[in-house]
């Protein structure tokens, strides 16, 4: 499986989003920061699962529909920071979808995660964090699970690393 998690800049690289699911071959495609009234239907043979709808900067997740069938789809709004309650950008900062893979007839969870800018806390990252790991189950309690996006964590991750052990899940981090 390949998967694309792209921070979408206050949406201005929506326009690269065709090609780099064409170029990477991607089989999921999951959004953070993305004009959800702006985004098409399909991307480069990927289908939108659903997008979050009571954000100015929202989520989305895509994937291609002769591998997968989207079962169930959850807009999770965790706890806010200050800058969520001033500016309004994220109301719903986790969007969870589950997919049931056509060939193995598996089921696996995919969440697009943005968390807190970096005017928060690193507590209350690690807040909304361990919330959107917990609410996950309710997606798909006992299947794997994969949460990808902007976790806004820029120092200090190791303790973030460790953080997400505690959960019970790993963290792989990427600059790519």
């Amino acid at each position: 499986m390949k998967v694309i998690s792209y921070n979408l800049r206050k949406h201005r690289a929506a326009t690269e989003l065709r090609e780099l699911v064409e170029r990477h071959g991607a089989d999921l495609l999951c959004l953070q920061e993305a004009d959800t009234t702006d985004i098409p239907d399909d991307i480069g043979g990927l289908v939108l699962a659903d997008s979050t709808q009571r954000n100015r900067l929202g989520l989305a997740v895509y994937y291609r529909e002769n591998t997968y069938r989207a079962v169930d789809v959850r807009a999770i709004a965790l706890k806010k920071s200050l800058h969520d309650r001033v500016l309004k950008p994220a109301e719903e900062r986790m969007l969870g979808v589950r997919l049931h893979d056509i060939d193995t007839g598996s089921d696996i969870v995919v969440a697009s995660f943005h968390a807190a800018p970096l005017t928060a806390l690193n507590s209350l990252r690690r807040h909304q964090i361990r919330t959107a790991l917990a609410e996950l189950d309710s997606v798909g309690e006992g299947l794997p699970k994969l949460m990808v996006g902007d976790y806004n964590y820029p120092v200090f991750k190791e303790r973030l690393g460790q953080h997400v052990r505690d959960q019970g899940y790993e963290l792989n981090l990427s600059d790519s």
